[in-house]
């Protein structure tokens, strides 16, 4: 009978969490962002890497936006052209995502982690949050035990 009350309540608060985001809109752009777009979607998905924030200060009518500005991140892979990549040390590498031209990251390391904290998301403190994408790229290098 436990098990039953905790699986409706639990069902219950999923049913919450999906009326609760329903109305929300969400934009995921890659490259410069439209002024548009800051207007069209809730929450605005944006690469740091080729978001400006001069750019968008330089626009004052921006600042009344409706978006939430998140942050995306890419942390189970590593990217050779963003601006930290010089940094990455060979141990943090797992493999290589041949699809994506790009490095997985063995995101267990804790100096790969500190890296992340301290030389990434610590220079992103404008952003209304993060998106963590890639999170699960081990697995295309990392046999099951």
């Amino acid at each position: 009978m436990r098990f039953i009350t905790k699986l409706l309540c639990l069902i219950s608060f999923f049913g919450f969490l999906n009326k609760a985001f329903a109305d929300i809109s969400v934009g995921f752009i890659y490259k410069e962002p439209p002024e548009e777009a800051f207007y069209l979607f809730d929450w605005l998905i944006l690469d740091p890497d080729t978001f400006s924030w001069e750019k968008f200060d330089e626009k004052f009518y921006i600042k009344k936006k409706k978006s939430k500005i998140i942050a995306y991140l890419s942390l189970g892979e590593i990217e050779p052209y963003r601006n930290y990549y010089k940094d990455i040390k060979k141990e943090w590498i797992l493999g290589e995502n041949k699809a994506w031209k790009t490095y997985i990251a063995d995101i267990r390391n804790k100096e790969y982690q500190k890296f992340l904290l301290d030389k990434v998301l610590n220079k992103l403190n404008r952003y209304d949050g993060f998106f963590f994408d890639t999170m699960d790229s081990y697995q295309q290098v990392l046999k099951p035990q």
